[in-house]
């Protein structure tokens, strides 16, 4: 006797590959229109100075929205559930990780810039 589960059965196996080539693209301007965002908030957040972690909170919230769009659009295309769950959740993590990268990066450079030109204001001031 040959049982199977309703779930297995159910699930779609079809991958990004398998879409037709404008789902493709569409997925391919998400996936752009969610880089955009993320460098866009880094350069807007470096031009407002504030905490770094809640820049970063903003930019992924701000964000959001576009890995929404994806997975939506993912879904309509019948891609695997756990397939689009996986894929925005990477593209998630990475954009974060990235993203507190390049802000504590920034964060150093300015405090060493910092720290430059007060030695330099310091040199030069002269010695009573």
């Amino acid at each position: 006797m040959v049982t199977e589960t309703t779930s297995a059965v159910d699930e779609s196996l079809t991958t990004p590959a398998d879409m037709s080539e404008e789902a493709q693209a569409a997925m391919y301007n998400f996936i752009m229109e969610y880089n955009k965002c993320m460098m866009k908030g880094r350069l807007d957040a470096a031009t407002q100075p504030q905490q770094v972690q809640q820049a970063a909170n903003d930019i992924l919230i701000k964000c959001d929205e576009v890995l929404e769009q994806l997975k939506t659009h993912l879904l309509a295309n019948d891609v695997n559930e756990s397939l689009v769950i996986g894929m925005t959740h990477k593209m998630r993590s990475r954009g974060a990780r990235n993203l507190m990268t390049k802000a504590m990066n920034n964060m150093a450079a300015q405090a060493a810039a910092a720290e430059n030109a007060q030695k330099m204001g310091e040199e030069t001031t002269p010695a009573q």
